[in-house]
């Protein structure tokens, strides 16, 4: 329970949509801020690493690249930053990507089938695991 003279942050349904209007201790709201950055950090990163732009990787292309780029982000969002497919989606679609949560989940689905059909995306993918360990653990 929040005592009254504890500092509090409210978070309103326009910044999380279908979340009600909550008061919650600004350690909290801090959390809530570092993933966010985080996330923007592993998206500049993978991009970066990728040879796409963090403006491909938010569009609605379908080339290959790109897409394998976001499956990237997604399986280390969700191992690393321990998001859920929704919150994932709400970093996305705050981009300008306009993704639904079966596709997240279908992302972190089909990076498992890749990496285990390739020797050469699974090296690529435990490289992005490695980092992702030594900047976030």
């Amino acid at each position: 329970m929040i005592k009254p003279h504890e500092e509090t942050t409210i978070i309103t349904p326009y910044v999380y949509p279908g979340l009600p209007k909550i008061r919650i201790k600004q350690e909290h709201a801090r959390r809530l801020q570092l993933r966010n950055q985080w996330f923007e950090q592993i998206l500049e990163y993978v991009a970066k690493n990728e040879g796409v732009t963090v403006s491909e990787v938010c569009s609605s292309s379908r080339k290959r690249e790109i897409v394998f780029t976001r499956f990237i982000i997604v399986h280390l969002c969700k191992i690393y930053l321990r998001m859920t497919e929704y919150k994932i989606t709400y970093e996305f679609q705050i981009r300008g990507l306009e993704r639904e949560r079966s596709t997240i989940n279908y992302a972190q689905k089909a990076l498992t089938r890749l990496g285990q059909s390739s020797r050469l995306l699974r090296e690529r993918i435990e490289n992005y695991e490695n980092w992702a360990k030594h900047t976030f653990i």
